[in-house]
């Protein structure tokens, strides 16, 4: 649809001109300008500056009005709700968290709408100022169905969580896979937005990877592409949450690590102890961190030789900070991978953040638009009331 392809555009690329987007999509100049015509009355396309070349008539400037509609992020896993309001370029007006009493499905909704309304009130915005909700949730989530397939983390079996939560809320609701919201977001407004290829890896709680192909998020026929924490790196190895043995989750994650190191009689209680525990020079935490980054490196060697990626953001907590970790990973990665390969392959740290994962399920809400999968809310009264304070 041209019009998608045009918001894409203006979004991935800010002050292009008419002439640009003609150019680039191959559609005609008059459907273009009509199009943009459209776009500039509903306000979500503005004109921002001119650009004179030559002789001719200035190039006018387009660019997305990031003030033109606003969107919730609301990430579910562990205990833990989180919620946040964006603006159209993912900077974040208000964030919340909330401890969930219990992953009992009614109880969910219950504390999932609480927190909408209150993040709205916050924020000082009514529904019909917001173009959709993104949930963001671990596990195998069918995006199509709004459905939460499985997650081992939530105990969750085909609950059909974005239905349900639209029908609560009044608003559209896009969900998907936890790692996944975070792929987008850095395609959207982080480092990768201008490449087509490129892998993101985020180890906590449970390990996960997203995958963009062509411009495109891979998700695969099941929508169980980036399921990394379940390759098999130790043969007969260790119990994995899945039912498997020698699981990569079950030796690299942030649980996995810090049960193996009491094993070993180190006193750690979070990931942060365990890194200082190797800064320390304590033998059996450098072990313990050499081999995890051995393992997650050789997984890595795996996605990177059959996707070809020439980036991969690892969002390792502590971890991401922690020299004998890295240098372990990055070591693995050089030595299993094709060394055939003539063009640079990165593999960047980054440190953990807790607005990440919000940026992330509000960038499901934004694609969904800029797809053409979210139409523009009516302005028409709230569909709830933001008249209580906030919990």
């Amino acid at each position: 649809m041209l019009r998608s392809k045009l918001l894409r555009e203006i979004y991935q690329q800010p002050n292009l001109a008419r002439a640009d987007l003609t150019r680039i999509t191959g559609a005609s100049s008059a459907s273009v300008t009509q199009i943009i015509r459209e776009l500039l009355e509903e306000g979500v396309v503005i004109e921002q500056g001119r650009e004179q070349e030559g002789l001719g008539r200035p190039r006018v400037m387009l660019s997305i009005d990031p003030a033109f509609r606003h969107v919730v992020g609301l990430r579910l896993i562990s205990k833990q709700l989180s919620g946040s309001v964006l603006d159209l370029r993912g900077n974040c007006l208000c964030t919340l968290h909330r401890n969930l009493p219990s992953f009992e499905v009614s109880q969910v909704l219950q504390e999932l709408q609480a927190l909408t309304e209150d993040l709205l009130n916050m924020a000082g915005l009514q529904s019909n100022q917001v173009l959709g909700v993104g949930l963001a949730l671990s596990g195998i989530v069918d995006v199509t169905k709004r459905s939460c397939v499985y997650s081992f983390l939530l105990g969750w079996k085909h609950v059909p969580i974005g239905e349900l939560l639209e029908a609560q809320l009044g608003l559209p609701v896009v969900i998907e896979n936890d790692v996944n919201s975070i792929t987008i977001a850095q395609k959207l407004f982080g480092e990768a937005a201008l490449l087509q290829y490129f892998a993101v890896l985020f180890i906590e709680e449970g390990i996960g990877a997203g995958f963009y192909h062509q411009d495109r998020l891979l998700t695969g026929q099941n929508n169980a592409a980036g399921e990394i924490g379940h390759f098999t790196v130790v043969r007969s190895g260790r119990s994995c949450i899945c039912g498997k043995k020698g699981c990569l989750q079950a030796y690299a994650s942030r649980d996995a690590l810090l049960q193996q190191a009491r094993e070993l009689g180190l006193d750690v209680e979070t990931l942060q102890d365990l890194h200082q525990a190797a800064l320390n020079q304590d033998p059996e935490a450098l072990r313990l961190l050499t081999f995890a980054g051995q393992l997650v490196g050789l997984a890595l060697s795996f996605v990177i030789d059959t996707l070809d990626v020439p980036l991969v953001l690892v969002y390792a907590g502590p971890l991401s900070e922690d020299l004998t970790f890295q240098t372990a990973l990055l070591e693995a990665v050089r030595y299993h991978s094709l060394p055939l390969v003539d063009s640079e392959r990165k593999v960047v740290f980054k440190p953990a953040q807790q607005d990440l994962w919000l940026s992330g399920a509000g960038s499901l809400a934004i694609n969904a638009y800029l797809n053409g999968d979210i139409t523009l809310p009516p302005l028409l009264s709230p569909s709830f009331s933001h008249d209580r304070p906030p919990r």
